[in-house]
């Protein structure tokens, strides 16, 4: 007897036929009579039948060892792990003899195979079938449910699969981005010719800044010194006039039209000509000392060129 896997439905090939039932004894007449009926009976039957009802079941019974042939064959390849080849095998036994174990296992072997599309349409046309098989029916539903089930499962996977796949293109472009820009960094950077028109206005402004500076120091410098001559010119001024005043006052009698008010006020004149005389000379000996000192310290300042092709060379110093 062949093998049948576990998970399909069917007999054995050659295993069809069902035992005769064992009749129980009965009384010789009766027994008697009743095979002359049943002779009678087969006689009449022979007598009426077409050729036509010959032809038919003759048919019938081709395609019956037919379907058995190619369901023996199915078995085998589902055994084997070709589930696409029983698939085909199946329903070929079914059309040629539609029983619904032939169909229930062609959509077994689809199932195994993956072909969830397919599966499913052949559980349902199983279910759809004039079928009093609980057994099966029972589990053309449970197996319906995993289906479901596994097509949800592979559904999410691929998904899950989809965002890994995404994920890991994007970290990936990323550390490229990366990379290239690393690269470009460590890259040798190409030598920048000077302009030489910037180069020339940027080093003539600083020159020029520089300039400037040491004029106006210059003239700080003169303007302390004409400063400290103004001071020292009323110091001394300040000094003859009280040398003068003393002489006058010297006498030991009163100078005739010349009184305390008149000493009073060219006394006030003098002390004014020494403080603004001391003032005058204090802020200018300070002005062009800080200055000269400006002027002293200060390095040359010089605005120039690169030579040029021909060897010219521009160059501003102050």
């Amino acid at each position: 007897m062949a093998h049948i896997p576990s998970d399909l439905l069917g007999r054995p090939e050659n295993s069809g036929l069902e035992a005769p039932a064992v009749r129980p004894p009965r009384r010789m007449a009766a027994a008697g009579m009743a095979r002359l009926a049943l002779a009678l009976g087969a006689a009449v039957c022979v007598a009426l039948q077409t050729p036509a009802a010959w032809a038919s079941e003759s048919g019938l019974a081709v395609a019956h060892d037919h379907a058995e042939k190619e369901a023996s064959l199915a078995r085998e390849a589902y055994a084997a792990g070709d589930f696409l080849g029983a698939a085909a095998g199946f329903l070929r036994a079914f059309r040629a003899d539609p029983k619904p174990e032939y169909l229930y296992n062609a959509a077994r072997a689809e199932h195994r195979a993956l072909r969830l599309d397919v599966a499913e349409a052949l559980y349902l046309r199983v279910l759809g079938l004039d079928n009093d098989n609980p057994v099966m029916i029972e589990r053309t539903k449970s197996h319906l449910a995993e289906l479901r089930n596994l097509r949800a499962a592979l559904a999410k996977a691929e998904a899950q699969g989809k965002a890994k796949a995404m994920e890991i293109a994007r970290r990936e472009a990323a550390d490229d981005k990366l990379e290239a820009t690393t690269a470009r960094r460590a890259a040798p950077q190409p030598a920048v010719a000077p302009d030489r028109g910037a180069t020339l206005a940027a080093q003539t402004e600083a020159a020029a800044s520089a300039a400037t500076a040491r004029t106006l120091s210059a003239v700080g410098a003169g303007t302390g010194v004409a400063a400290l001559g103004v001071g020292g010119y009323l110091l001394v001024s300040a000094l003859l006039r009280q040398g003068d005043l003393d002489a006058r006052t010297a006498g030991s009698g009163p100078i005739v039209g010349y009184g305390h008010d008149a000493y009073s006020a060219d006394q006030r004149a003098i002390w004014a000509r020494r403080r603004w005389g001391g003032v005058s000379a204090g802020a200018g000996l300070v002005l062009a000392g800080y200055c000269g000192y400006r002027l002293w310290s200060g390095p040359a300042k010089q605005a120039s060129l690169s030579p040029t092709g021909d060897g010219a060379m521009f160059t501003v110093q102050f």
